[in-house]
Order: C-alpha cells, then sequence, then structure tokens
C-alpha cells in the first residue's frame, strides 16, 4: 500500500547512521510516499534536503544563531531510484522507524531582512540546526535502550591510589560503582583510577576543580580527545585524574568530560566550585538541551 502525505506535515530527520548525524550532517528530507507491505518494514520515499545557511548569515552570527534554512538536495551517493515522482532530484528510501518528525516556521515566516536569498526553493526550521542534532541524538540514544556509554581508552596512568584509613586500606580491583558502570565505558585501569578517586572523595563534601581538555588532529583519523583535572580544597586533600578518548571526537567533547568524570567523583549533596570558564561550558550544554 501506498500513501501520499501532506507536504509542509512531513518533514523529518533521519537518523539512519548516528556518525553521520554528530560528524558529519544531519539529513532532512520531506516525505513523497509511505510504503505499508503486508510483510516486511514500513518505509518512506523521502526527497532529500540539506542544510544550507546563507554565506552573509555566516559572517554576522555564531553557528547556534544561524537561520536553520535547508534546500532540496540536488543529488548526492544515498540517492534511491523513485519513477513516482521525477521532480525531487534526490530521493532516499529509509525504514519508518528512522523518521522523526520536526516543525517549520511559517511559510511567511521572513527572517531575511538584513540578507539577500537566492534559493526558489527552502523551508525553515522552527529549532537550530545545533539543536536539531542534539534531538535526534538523543530519539537515537532512547529506540537504543539507552545502553550506548562514553569510552575512555587506555592511558599511561600512575600507579592506582593507595588508602590507609578505613574503611579504605584495600586496592580496589574491579568497578563496583553503579554510576560509574553505568556511565562510562573502556580502559579498565583508567576507570579504577576513577573509582578509587571517588571513593577517597567520600568523606568530602566541598570540591574545587580545575580542568581542562583538548582535541588533535580533528578532521584526520589519527584525531584524539585528552582531559584531566586536578581537585584540590584547602590543601587538605588533592586528587587528580587524565584520560583520552577517541569516541565522537571535539573540543566541546574534551572540555565535556573532563567535567563529567571530575563530578563523578562526588558525592551527592556535594558543593563544587569550578572556574568561571567551566560554568560557560556548562551554561552552553544547558542552553543546547533546552
Amino acid at each position: 500500500m501506498v500513501q501520499k502525505s501532506a507536504e509542509q506535515e512531513n518533514v523529518v530527520i533521519l537518523d539512519e547512521i548516528v556518525e553521520k548525524i554528530l560528524r558529519k550532517n544531519l539529513n532532512v528530507g520531506r516525505i513523497i510516499e509511505i510504503f505499508n507491505p503486508q510483510q516486511g518494514i514500513n518505509t518512506a520515499y523521502i526527497e532529500h534536503w540539506k542544510y544550507n545557511p546563507l554565506e552573509q548569515d555566516r559572517l554576522l552570527n555564531t553557528p547556534k544563531k544561524l537561520i536553520p534554512i535547508f534546500t532540496p538536495c540536488s543529488g548526492c551517493n544515498r540517492h534511491t531510484y523513485f519513477y513516482r515522482d521525477l521532480r525531487p532530484k534526490c530521493v532516499i528510501n529509509i525504514p519508518l522507524y528512522n523518521l522523526h518528525r520536526i516543525s517549520l516556521q511559517h511559510k511567511n515566516y521572513n527572517p531575511f531582512s538584513h540578507l539577500t536569498i537566492s534559493f526558489r526553493n527552502y523551508i525553515i526550521t522552527k529549532d537550530p540546526f545545533c539543536s536539531l542534532r542534539v534531538t535526534t541524538y538523543n530519539l537515537y540514544r532512547q529506540r537504543s535502550n539507552n545502553s550506548t556509554p562514553i569510552t575512555i581508552t587506555d592511558t599511561q596512568l600512575p600507579s592506582p591510589l593507595t588508602l590507609s584509613s578505613p574503611p579504605y586500606n584495600h586496592l580496589v580491583t574491579d568497578i563496583t560503582d553503579p554510576i560509574l558502570k553505568q556511565s562510562l565505558l573502556g580502559c579498565k585501569t583508567t576507570l579504577l583510577r576513577l573509582q578509587e578517586i571517588k571513593i577517597s572523595h567520600h568523606q568530602f563534601r566541598h570540591f574545587t576543580f580545575f580542568t581542562d581538555g583538548s582535541v588533535k588532529h580533528l578532521t584526520s583519523q589519527n584525531c584524539r580527545i585528552g582531559f584531566g583535572w586536578i581537585e584540590t580544597e584547602a590543601n587538605i586533600h588533592t586528587s587528580h585524574f587524565y584520560g583520552r578518548t577517541t569516541h565522537l571526537p571535539s573540543a566541546t567533547k574534551a572540555e565535556t568530560m573532563a567535567l563529567l568524570t571530575a563530578i563523578l567523583t562526588v558525592p551527592p549533596n556535594s558543593t563544587i566550585t569550578m572556574s568561571q570558564i567551566q560554568q560557560l561550558y556548562i551554561m552552553a550544554a544547558i542552553e543546547t538541551i533546552n
């Protein structure tokens, strides 16, 4: 069975491949037809649209402030043969469970008073492009049962922390902390180090962290993320941690991993002091999610 869809109400984002969502581009399309076979997977034919911000807009605004304008794709390697309508230049066939509906601005919406637009056919989404990326990734995680933890790879770390005061006078040899097990995945030595730091922090409630993260060779296969932090509170206790990862690299990811691994080590209801720059990263993350 083939079903026709209303044009303006069926603009969707495709999250078939999460790597393409986060590292390359967000796939957006307009549903042309939906195919519901008696047996098999329901699929849809999508007219492929691409994010195409105006060049003048790029010079005036940050990526988050760019007008989220999309134009029809003129043809790419994802094109699927489709004979029912020859007008679209690029058509994608995709399972329905990989589609998520998004909201568009009204057709009379005109944000281009200060810009010159040369596109004949375009749409503008209500949410910024970066917000659509975050939303799509969260939907992907939900459909995957939220079971993809962050990966930390091996590092040349100092010997694990040994604590002499009870009840921490034994060396931990396995990851037993449920929060760390659920949040992180990777080198056991690195995670044991983080777990022992968390144990040593158990008796304190006030923490001061200095964190940092960086990324090298971002566009190459040798791309690496490094992150670390040091914690000190009135010289009563001092601890430090550092690690690296290769999964979905970015400068923001590096800073976020430093903050995440630091926060995971403190007990509930603790007070954490961080620098103003670190607070800006946290606020930026909150704004992106919201």
